[in-house]
């Protein structure tokens, strides 16, 4: 899970996606998703 195989794997099978689930960009979009459902829910 540390991503340090990836440039040594023999057979390339270690893939990377575009999204980045723990970007700062992703990170900031959840917590403003939150922020919305718990107005919504009156906490």
């Amino acid at each position: 899970m540390c991503q340090k195989c990836m440039n040594i794997c023999p057979k390339q099978n270690v893939k990377t996606s575009t999204i980045k689930g723990n970007g700062i960009g992703f990170i900031l979009i959840r917590a403003a998703i939150l922020i919305i459902i718990m107005k919504w829910a009156g906490i």
